[in-house]
C-alpha cells in the first residue's frame, strides 16, 4: 500500500501519522493526552476504542518494519525512530534504537525542516496562545525531551532557532515534567547557545536566557547536595 502513495505530500501524511502512532500511550485515565500529542491527534491513531497494550505493540512494530522497507532520507526518519528509542515498550525501544543506527546515523543535524520537527516534538504547542484546546499538542515525555537535548547539543541550528531555542531551555528549567538531568541539559544547550548562535539570535535570547539562569539559581542553597545540580550550577557560570 506504502508504495502506492502518489507524492510527497501523501507520504508526509503517512509519516506523520506513523509519527503519532509511536508516540502514543494508552492513559489511565479518560481525558487528556498522551505526551507529544493533542486531543484531536489521540483520536486519530485510537479511532472509537483506545488501543490495547499488545495491539499498540504490534502496530508499532509493524509501522517500525514499514517506514525501514521505505528507504526515505536519514532526515526524514530521524524524528520517528528517536520517539521509538523513548517509548514505553522494550521492542518498540529496541528497534528504534536498532534503525537509529541502521538507517539515520547519517542524519544531518544542522537541517532546518529536521530540527524544527524535533523541537516541535520537545516543546509541543508552547507559544501557541491561539490554538484550539483539542489541537494543542502536549511536549514529550521525559525520556524523549532528554534524548532530544543531547541532539540539540550538537546542531548549531538548534542554537539559532529562535523562538523554538528559547521555549526549549525554559522548558528544561521550569517546564512541567521537568527533571534535574533536564535542567542539567538544559544548562548544557545555554552554554551551547551562547558558543554557537549569531549576534542577532542572541540579542533576542541572551538577556531573557540569563534572567532565567539567576532566578533558577536563587533556588538553590549554599548546601545544596544533589549532585546534578551542583553540576548546573557549573554550567550555569561557563
Amino acid at each position: 500500500m506504502y508504495r502506492l502513495m502518489s507524492g510527497p505530500q501523501d507520504r508526509e501524511l503517512f509519516i506523520e501519522f506513523c509519527l503519532q502512532t509511536i508516540l502514543y500511550q494508552p492513559l489511565s485515565q479518560s481525558g487528556g493526552c498522551p505526551p507529544g500529542l493533542s486531543i484531536a491527534q489521540t483520536n486519530r491513531v485510537t479511532g472509537k476504542h483506545p488501543l490495547q497494550s499488545d495491539i499498540l505493540l504490534m502496530r508499532k512494530l509493524g509501522i517500525l518494519n514499514v517506514i525501514e522497507a521505505m528507504e526515505l532520507a536519514p532526515e526524514v526518519v530521524y524524528p520517528l525512530y528517536v520517539a521509538a528509542c523513548a517509548q514505553g515498550q522494550e521492542p518498540v525501544v529496541k528497534r528504534g534504537e536498532e534503525l537509529l543506527k541502521k538507517k539515520a546515523f547519517g542524519a544531518n543535524l544542522d537541517d532546518s525542516n529536521l530540527i524544527s520537527r524535533l523541537f516541535s516534538l520537545f516543546n509541543g504547542s508552547a507559544g501557541g496562545e491561539n490554538v484550539a484546546p483539542e489541537y494543542k499538542v502536549s511536549h514529550g515525555n521525559a525520556a524523549l525531551r532528554t534524548k532530544l537535548m543531547s541532539i540539540f547539543c550538537r546542531s548549531l541550528t538548534a542554537a539559532n532557532s529562535f523562538p523554538s531555542t528559547l521555549q526549549c531551555i525554559f522548558g528544561c528549567i521550569y517546564g512541567s515534567g521537568t527533571t534535574s538531568r533536564l535542567k542539567q541539559l538544559g544548562m548544557e544547550f545555554t552554554v551551547w547557545v551562547f558558543k554557537h548562535a549569531k549576534i542577532d539570535q542572541l540579542k533576542l535570547m541572551g538577556p531573557v536566557i540569563l534572567n532565567g539562569i539567576l532566578k533558577l539559581l536563587d533556588g538553590y542553597s549554599n548546601s545544596e547536595s544533589d549532585a546534578i545540580a551542583r553540576d548546573t550550577k557549573t554550567h550555569s557560570f561557563q
